[in-house]
């Protein structure tokens, strides 16, 4: 199936890339809009990368500060 889905069609619906770009990719589409993403992450990908794009990914402004840290209590 992936032979018949273009590159520019996947690229509409999420962020593709090498661990060395991918962060810069989600900042320029993302960054300032969303607060939290889901990240698909091969089996056999070597910690050591995904570490590097964790910490580039933690970096992108976002305005989103804190959250509530209990559940109001509802009476």
């Amino acid at each position: 199936m992936a032979a018949q889905i273009p590159d520019e069609v996947l690229e509409l619906f999420a962020i593709v890339g090498t661990h060395d770009v991918v962060a810069d990719k989600i900042a320029e589409r993302y960054g300032g809009l969303a607060d939290a993403l889901s990240l698909f992450i091969p089996t056999d990908t070597e910690p050591g990368p995904l570490a590097e794009v964790v910490q580039d990914v933690k970096r992108i402004a976002t305005p989103f500060q804190n959250h509530a840290s209990a559940w109001p209590s509802v009476a």
